[in-house]
């Protein structure tokens, strides 16, 4: 099996950046523009504008500074992805799979999801598509067991999979009986023998 990417640290790609802090400008000339006016105008002038320029500029500043922050990066005992508003970690040594999805943004584009499952439920997700992954994660990555594709099994054999569960159920149950035999029922010393008969 490949072996992680130890040491690599992964970034999102730097125009989505760039992109979101040329819509923090615009929003920030709409506000400078607009307090000027209300400065200037008369007192009754709408603070709609002002409130819809001041949520255009604070989202865009966010979600640039989320942008340049987020990374992806591998220690020797785990996987993390990490950004300002918070991080999300794995045990390389608990990893228990993968998966991949497709997820529709507002504006109707689509963007590919990687997400490393652990044996604990907890995970790393992160839209693989925006990042800027190596030959070296890709390697690792792809030999990680396929979860999409154990659930597909088990969804095309749903009587194998009901089989398999009754089956550990039975030998869970099995066991669960022995146990509380062997608790309330110990084993006894077998009976002396009587002495011989003389004659």
């Amino acid at each position: 099996m490949a072996q992680a990417p130890t040491g690599h640290v992964y970034r999102m790609s730097w125009w989505l950046g760039v992109g979101y802090l040329v819509f923090c400008g615009f929003g920030a000339l709409l506000l400078i523009g607009d307090i000027r006016m209300i400065m200037a105008g008369p007192p009754n002038r709408g603070f709609v504008h002002l409130l819809l320029y001041g949520v255009i500029t604070l989202g865009g500043a966010g979600a640039a500074a989320r942008r340049f922050s987020s990374t992806v990066w591998f220690t020797d005992s785990m996987v993390e992805q990490w950004s300002i508003f918070g991080s999300q970690c794995v045990s390389l040594a608990a990893i228990r799979g993968r998966r991949e999805y497709v997820a529709e943004s507002l504006r109707g584009s689509f963007t590919r999801h990687l997400r490393i499952v652990s044996t604990t439920g907890s995970y790393v997700d992160f839209p693989g598509s925006l990042y800027f992954l190596d030959d070296a994660f890709w390697a690792w990555f792809r030999e990680l067991p396929d979860l999409d594709a154990e659930d597909q099994r088990k969804r095309q054999n749903p009587a194998d999979q009901k089989q398999l569960d009754s089956n550990q159920e039975l030998v869970q149950g099995v066991s669960t009986v022995a146990t509380k035999s062997s608790k309330l029922h110990p084993l006894s010393p077998p009976p002396s023998l009587p002495p011989p008969l003389s004659i």
